[in-house]
């Protein structure tokens, strides 16, 4: 799949900040609509509404699941500055409040640069020592991972096959089939099956219900590795925090989000 992310989800502008836009079949884990999806369709909106190319920093939250099909966007610009706009979307269903996001966007190439200082990250195994959605003969993975052909690292996948690894870790490639946008990071940072689940004691849903992205750098085309721990969970809520970078090792994003368990 290739293209532009506004184009699959049919973003069209109204007027007065209005927008139409529709949750794609196909991007969901254990059956709910994944939250970074919808998180990038706020995110694209909030792009075409302010011209700002980059979301710098987003904080959605989710008051319930969004559902396969049309949504209504309403946009609305709280603050221009010289280099930073903020901004918020409202994404609704069926006259139904789903989701709101609040962001800055800015244009991250106005601030290339060296880091002064930078996040050690452990190394990864290349894409093609990672196991890929086709390489799973004893699990079925969910649609998402066939859609960003999500490749873990072979170290943390026992969750899978009931030999969880024991850490609350998990990491591995994910492809940009949407170019470089950093619109589009927070669903990289929502793909990923939950790093709870190597612990050994949960697998099943995890409903994200708030998640903020921080964006660094628009990646380099190819694929981006993504690592994601869990340090606190339970016995309500989960917190998970996550760093994207690209293959030039460079780090482009950093995310954190909590989840409920369900029930």
């Amino acid at each position: 799949m290739s293209g532009v992310f506004s184009e699959l989800i049919q973003l069209t502008a109204l007027d007065d900040g209005a927008w139409t836009a529709i949750i794609p079949d196909g991007w969901d884990f254990m059956g709910i609509t994944n939250g970074g999806l919808v998180s990038s369709v706020m995110a694209t909106a909030l792009v075409a509404a302010t011209g700002r190319p980059d979301p710098i920093t987003s904080t959605a939250h989710f008051l319930r699941p969004a559902r396969v099909g049309p949504v209504a966007i309403e946009t609305e610009v709280m603050r221009q500055g010289r280099t930073l706009t903020t901004a918020r979307a409202r994404l609704a269903q069926d006259d139904r409040l789903v989701a709101h996001l609040v962001a800055s966007l800015g244009d991250l190439t106005e601030t290339m640069g060296k880091a002064l200082v930078d996040v050690d990250l452990p190394p990864m195994p290349p894409p093609e020592a990672c196991v890929g959605p086709e390489d799973t003969a004893d699990f079925a993975p969910p649609p998402i991972a066939h859609r960003l052909n999500l490749r873990l690292h072979p170290e943390q996948i026992g969750f899978a096959t009931g030999r969880p690894s024991g850490d609350a870790v998990i990491s591995g490639w994910a492809d940009l089939p949407f170019g470089s946008s950093t619109a589009v990071l927070p669903l990289v940072a929502d793909a990923l099956p939950p790093p709870l689940f190597n612990t050994g004691h949960y697998l099943g849903p995890l409903p994200t219900i708030e998640l903020t992205v921080h964006a660094h750098a628009r990646p380099a085309p190819g694929p981006v590795a993504a690592r994601f721990r869990t340090d606190h969970a339970g016995p309500r809520y989960v917190e998970e925090d996550g760093w994207i970078s690209d293959q030039t090792q460079r780090l482009v994003a950093v995310s954190r989000q909590i989840a409920v368990f369900p029930g």
